[in-house]
């Protein structure tokens, strides 16, 4: 079962390009994917400056709402200070990366006060005083 996304409400993107001129995209002729827009190849880009979604009342919304929200507290560490999920899976190979580097045995692994969660393994933890060096030296892992 697939997941309801915020791109999935987009109506209508505004974006203005390079040379100043202003576009109103639809969300149905655009193509998105798993961590992917059809924004990263616009080489004419230069901002997007609005969206407008199109919301469905939902009698069930409230319930998906709070199951999402307890599933993200377990999973994702919202009350640590993180670089968030710092990867992407790799696609179409059915493993996560959390999975990969919890078989590396890298869960838990730090430079400086860097660290490897212990419980999500994609999620690097500034325990105490972490810089960007520390993260950058834990993602060249």
């Amino acid at each position: 079962m697939r997941l309801f996304e915020t791109v999935d409400a987009i109506n209508t993107i505004e974006i203005v390009t390079v040379d100043g001129k202003h576009q109103i995209l639809y969300r149905s002729d655009l193509a998105f994917g798993y961590r992917m827009s059809p924004f990263q190849a616009m080489q004419d880009l230069a901002a997007i400056v609005a969206l407008t979604f199109r919301l469905l009342p939902s009698i069930s919304a409230k319930e998906r709402q709070q199951a999402y929200l307890r599933r993200r507290r377990w999973s994702q560490l919202v009350r640590e200070r993180t670089a968030g999920s710092v990867f992407r899976n790799p696609f179409g190979m059915g493993v996560l990366v959390g999975e990969l580097f919890e078989n590396a045995g890298l869960k838990g692994f730090r430079v400086g006060s860097a660290e490897v969660s212990k419980v999500h393994a994609n999620f690097f933890i500034n325990t105490g005083s972490s810089n960007s060096r520390e993260m950058l030296e834990l993602i060249d892992l």
